[in-house]
């Protein structure tokens, strides 16, 4: 079915007599921003062209704040590189502003991963923009968090907690022990990791009455549920227990849910595996259980009936309901447009030319090493290229992209061999701009393209299990074979 182009007057009126009848009226710019993202959504050409025509008027202004929303229109209407380029203007315009603040905060964090070089960042930061005493601005504990965070990752416990102890933020304090946690919970400390995370719940919980975030609710949840994740990791299973119980008591309907995992595998710790079974078997048939869940559920077959003798049968029975919810997803979401063609370089400096790739079935991953999401989903990456390896029809490209140093290659190629991964690593930046072309607002998102060259698959961000996504990618691929 065809969709109704209608005209930015038109989007606009409907956006603005849309107001009265919300709770929390939006600002005017918050209205625009709405409409310009209904003509995005749409590709009118002609409504584009006058959405071009706004962001010149606001490049003319005197004034900074036009230049903001001008780079919130060009992120709005997928023009990411637009963005970028409008507020590199703005740093040039306003060599004071918060552009130029910014600018120089974002040196810290794109400070290579060495503590020397990120304090030599932030001390150029604080001499051309000193720290406000009367009016905190928040960007300066992110930039001692970015330095805490460093500190952790060399092991270094004591200076950690100096920077940390340095963020003047209560809410954001907790933020940034919680994250540190997580970074001392891999190294393998578990002392620390359970002293930081317990501190940054504390903290969180006792901003919650001076929080003017509308959200600090359910950021003390989130962070009251990554401590007991950790106390199950940590094998402190009846702690655990008692913290997710406070914050499932707490929770309703789909919010719910998404605790089972968690709380499956704690119960599994208690010694409670009859009640967690059934949950831990959904996630699974689902496609929504983590490898982690697999070891789980292995464990509570094992409490529930006593041995193990049946646990695999019954663990293929689950594999196969997941596979059949997974083609019946996957068959509502089959579209057909044509990709954007797109020549970019991989690591070799070799040239890749979308348009060479004609006949086979093309899987585009968009990623960047700061992406945790797009981390997490290589290991099923490499099981599904794996997979195909032998297969002359299929081929598989993974464009790094929006990368936050200003020469990233190095960077890549080492995080490539670091891991091992046989990929066949793009290069896209701000001159190449494909990200854009193919108007992605988010990663990882992955692109599914047949031989013909048209898109028939769109995949955004990752959960679940290596088993459900190398099935996933797997059915995608055989489904739009020519």
């Amino acid at each position: 079915m065809f969709k109704k182009l209608v005209t930015l007057s038109f989007l606009l009126s409907i956006s603005l007599m849309g107001l009265a009848q919300t709770q929390k009226p939006l600002s005017k710019e918050d209205s625009l921003l709405k409409v310009y993202r209904k003509i995005a959504d749409t590709g009118d050409a002609i409504e584009l062209k006058k959405v071009d025509s706004e962001i010149a008027r606001l490049l003319k202004s005197s004034e900074e704040k036009d230049f903001t929303f001008a780079v919130r229109v060009a992120y709005t209407i997928k023009q990411r590189g637009l963005a970028d380029s409008i507020n590199k203007l703005a740093v040039q315009k306003f060599p004071l502003g918060k552009a130029a603040l910014m600018a120089s905060y974002n040196m810290v964090i794109q400070a290579p991963q060495e503590i020397k070089a990120k304090l030599e960042a932030y001390e150029t930061f604080l001499k051309k923009f000193p720290e406000p005493i009367e009016k905190p601005d928040i960007v300066y504990d992110y930039a001692r968090s970015e330095i805490a965070s460093t500190y952790a990752k060399s092991g270094d416990v004591a200076n950690s907690a100096l920077w940390l102890s340095q963020i003047k933020s209560q809410s954001y304090k907790g933020i940034a022990q919680a994250s540190n946690s997580q970074i001392f919970l891999q190294k393998g400390d578990f002392v620390t990791a359970e002293k930081l995370a317990f501190e940054g719940l504390e903290n969180t919980k006792a901003s919650l009455e001076n929080n003017p975030n509308p959200n600090a609710q359910n950021d003390y949840y989130y962070y009251l549920q990554n401590y007991a994740s950790l106390l199950y990791k940590i094998k402190k299973y009846d702690e655990a227990l008692k913290y997710i119980n406070e914050l499932r008591s707490n929770l309703k309907g789909y919010k719910l849910n998404q605790t089972n995992e968690v709380y499956a595998l704690i119960l599994t710790g208690t010694g409670k595996g009859k009640e967690a079974l059934p949950m831990l078997a959904e996630l699974v048939k689902t496609g929504k259980g983590s490898n982690e869940v697999v070891v789980g559920l292995k464990e509570a077959y094992l409490q529930a009936k006593g041995k193990s003798e049946g646990f695999e049968k019954y663990l293929n029975e689950l594999y196969a309901d997941m596979k059949k919810s997974i083609k019946a997803k996957l068959a509502k979401e089959l579209i057909s447009q044509p990709a954007p063609t797109f020549s970019l370089l991989d690591l070799k400096g070799n040239k890749v030319s979308l348009a060479e790739l004609k006949g086979k079935v093309v899987i585009l991953d968009f990623w960047a090493t700061w992406c945790g999401p797009c981390k997490k989903s290589f290991p099923a990456m490499q099981k599904a290229l794996d997979k195909y390896k032998e297969d002359p029809n299929v081929r598989f490209l993974f464009i790094d992209t929006w990368e936050r140093i200003p020469e990233p290659k190095k960077a890549v190629q080492a995080f490539i061999e670091d891991n091992k991964y046989t990929f066949s690593v793009l290069l896209d930046d701000n001159n190449t701009k494909v990200v854009d072309k193919f108007g992605i607002i988010g990663i990882p998102t992955k692109f599914i393209i047949d031989g013909k060259g048209n898109i028939r698959y769109k995949l955004i961000g990752f959960e679940g299990s290596d088993e459900a996504a190398v099935e996933e990618i797997s059915y995608m691929i055989e489904s739009v074979r020519l």
